[in-house]
């Protein structure tokens, strides 16, 4: 108990952070070549709706391992998705990542605004937004897969990013057993149990084929 209560979501913070900032190097290089390459930009965009969800929950909740773990995210996918957006061209994907960003952000702050004004308990406060951040987390982890046609039919997958399916699946496993055994919170081992099996397919994807990147 006192592995998964202290030593858990200790490691857990480490891994969340990791997989936060796992698109940034990629897309500073992306920057500097001055392309955006294979670099799929909708896992960072819904990290912004994401890492603001589970803050919400977190502060709500009173959970101080959550509430650490997403301010930082939170800084860092805002830069990410910041430096990523010029090397957007004008079309679908760029259409897609705004409109990711900006339904993502409507529905999260009318949400926080329904709930303070509606009267609700702590407890049902928390429980609403609980539900909201893991459908935004379990979005996020399959987020990587959205690309998952091309990758099979090119047999490429440099679209799927290594650091970000490997960051996922280790931060996955440490929350899924902080939720379980510590926390006891379904809030918290679900969306990362989903996670865990949804990073094992990139995982299995970047190992079937060979990523062959593009410029």
């Amino acid at each position: 108990m006192s592995l998964a209560d202290r030593v858990c979501p200790a490691l857990g913070f480490v891994l969340s952070n990791a997989l936060y900032a796992a698109p940034l190097p990629e897309t500073l290089r992306r920057v500097k070549l001055g392309t955006l390459g294979d670099l799929n930009p909708l896992p960072t965009s819904l990290m912004v709706i994401g890492t603001t969800s589970w803050l919400g929950y977190a502060l709500s909740s009173g959970n101080p391992w959550i509430a650490a773990t997403n301010v930082p995210g939170a800084i860092v996918a805002i830069a990410t998705f910041v430096s990523v957006l010029p090397l957007l061209r004008p079309g679908p994907q760029l259409r897609q990542v705004q409109g990711t960003v900006v339904a993502g952000a409507s529905a999260t702050i009318s949400l926080w605004t329904y709930l303070i004004f509606a009267g609700l308990s702590a407890a049902v406060r928390s429980r609403v937004l609980g539900f909201y951040a893991t459908a935004i987390c379990i979005i996020l982890f399959a987020s990587p897969l959205s690309t998952i046609a091309k990758v099979i039919q090119s047999r490429n997958a440099a679209s799927i990013l290594a650091p970000l399916t490997a960051a996922q699946c280790l931060n996955c496993v440490m929350w899924t057993t902080y939720g379980v055994f510590a926390a006891k919170d379904p809030f918290v081992w679900g969306p990362n149990g989903t996670g865990l099996l949804l990073g094992i397919i990139q995982l299995g994807l970047k190992v079937s084929f060979p990523s062959k990147e593009s410029e």
